[in-house]
């Protein structure tokens, strides 16, 4: 029995196929699509929470058990390179805009021993929306052209 949710599987899959159909053979389309449904219902960002959301959105079509084990494959798949998939994401959200304002956000999470460093787009209506992320394992000082990873370079 499928759930009600805000956003189903379907609609997801239309949208990521729409984004990456050029870079990306249809089964990781699906694969994604689904730990991307799991992520929008999930509470927690962690693994088994995304599996479990992905499980109880999709209904009776998985269980709980092998949806976890889906995320995590997908997460751990080697062939799968978010950094090339940036390369039709960013086109896609900038579409046909002749001039754009980024913003850098430069968080450290002192717990964690980690830094998030995210470009994203500032809309009219005020908003955000993340063009290209990275997570740096170890301190670093304040974001410079020096310092910042290459694939979200300041200039």
């Amino acid at each position: 029995m499928r759930r009600e949710v805000a956003i189903d599987a379907e609609q997801v899959r239309a949208f990521l196929t729409e984004v990456f159909e050029d870079d990306l053979h249809v089964k990781r389309i699906l694969s994604l699509s689904h730990a991307t449904l799991g992520a929008v219902q999930a509470a927690s960002l962690s693994v088994a929470a995304i599996g479990n959301a992905m499980a109880w959105a999709r209904g009776e079509d998985v269980t709980s058990k092998h949806a976890v084990k889906q995320v995590d494959r997908l997460l751990s798949n080697g062939g799968f390179d978010v950094w090339r998939l940036f390369a039709a994401w960013v086109p896609f959200v900038l579409a046909e805009r002749t001039e754009a304002v980024i913003a850098l956000d430069w968080t450290d999470f002192e717990q964690d021993d980690q830094e998030t460093l995210v470009a994203s787009l500032i809309t009219r209506h005020g908003r955000a929306t993340p063009l290209l992320w990275t997570t740096l394992g170890e301190p670093r000082a304040q974001p410079s052209p020096s310092n910042t990873p290459s694939g979200l370079a300041c200039t």
